[in-house]
């Protein structure tokens, strides 16, 4: 089951917001994006759609967070999508990727859930918990058409410390995503709500891109965890 909300949301997080705060996300959102029609934001954002925290102003008013809003629509051949602000306050359910992960895959089709199964069993099988964001998330979790042919799979890992797993797990997912012709973005969790590509981490490069909530920063990839590692790096969210 998704997780309700309890504290402050993190990277790639989805929050389902009450009728109220949607109305305050929409209004919000007109005045901040001119290019949006009072008539696509009155039509789709409704609490079946949730808001995606994305990263932070530090002047970002007193209780309110950064989102983005990602609609099963294109303009032009491109998704529409634009930012906002939301009331943490009027949250009623926040999802997690790893939550995401653990929800009904009926939504999505065939070859998505086979993707999605084999690499939790190989993250199971290497230690790691496997979540997934962007649109293959919002489908699963609206069951709207985000998820084409197109879309890459979003996909972060949960290890809170340096991780023998790790390289097993990105070659035999490679393998994976050849057989099933799946386009894999994975990317690791780590320190202060941050995230790197997997493939960085794994390279041998001295320093990776860290992504975090306040913004990106490059870093040695033995900084992206603490110095004294968690006795379980497959914490549960």
């Amino acid at each position: 089951m998704a997780e309700k909300y309890l504290a402050a949301p993190g990277r790639h997080d989805m929050l389902f917001l009450s009728a109220e705060a949607m109305d305050f996300a929409r209004r919000a959102a007109l005045r901040r994006n001119p290019g949006l029609s009072p008539e696509d934001a009155g039509h789709w954002l409704c609490a079946e759609i949730p808001a995606i925290i994305t990263r932070q102003s530090r002047r970002r008013p007193k209780g309110l967070w950064e989102a983005g809003f990602s609609l099963p629509i294109q303009q032009g051949g491109v998704r529409l999508r634009f930012r906002t602000l939301v009331p943490l306050a009027g949250a009623a359910r926040l999802v997690t990727p790893f939550g995401a992960a653990r929800e009904s895959l009926e939504a999505i089709g065939e070859t998505p859930r086979a993707v999605l199964a084999g690499l939790s069993a190989l993250g199971a099988r290497h230690g790691l918990e496997v979540g997934v964001y962007g649109s293959l998330a919002l489908q699963i979790l609206t069951g709207l058409p985000y998820f084409t042919d197109a879309s890459d799979y979003d996909i972060t890992l949960s290890p809170a410390a340096p991780h023998p797993g790790l390289p097993g797990f990105y070659r035999e997912a490679l393998a994976l995503g050849e057989h099933y012709g799946a386009r894999l973005d994975m990317e690791i969790a780590c320190l202060e709500n941050s995230g790197a590509k997997l493939a960085e981490v794994l390279s041998g490069q001295k320093t990776v891109l860290c992504k975090g909530l306040f913004g990106i920063r490059l870093c040695p990839p033995q900084a992206l965890w603490p110095e004294k590692p968690e006795s379980n790096p497959a914490q549960e969210r």
